[in-house]
């Protein structure tokens, strides 16, 4: 189990949980609150991404860390689909530095 990320919201960050059906669940993190929204990722000239996960998995993967670390990073916005309400849950609230 991977106990060290390089996954973190930027200092005054935000993320927020969406429901999507019937895709299901989407946390979207942004290093500026403003910019935690589903409206970001469509915005022009702004740097976004989007990683989904499988049931069961509450994290990205290594690579997916890295992507989001780096688009958080770049002031972009990061959106993460989950199938399963519980597993957005409990990324999000690892996000806000919780524990998952």
């Amino acid at each position: 189990m991977q106990t060290t990320t390089r996954l973190t919201l930027p200092a005054g960050g935000a993320c927020r949980l969406y429901v999507m059906p019937p895709i299901g669940y989407v946390v979207v993190a942004a290093a500026a609150p403003a910019d935690a929204t589903l409206e970001a990722l469509r915005r022009r000239g702004h740097l976004s991404a989007l990683l989904t996960h499988d049931p069961g998995l509450t994290w990205p993967r290594a690579r997916g860390e890295a992507i989001g670390a780096e688009m958080l990073a770049a002031g972009g916005t990061l959106a993460m689909q989950f199938p399963a309400l519980a597993d957005a849950m409990a990324c999000k609230r690892r996000l806000e530095g919780g524990v998952s």
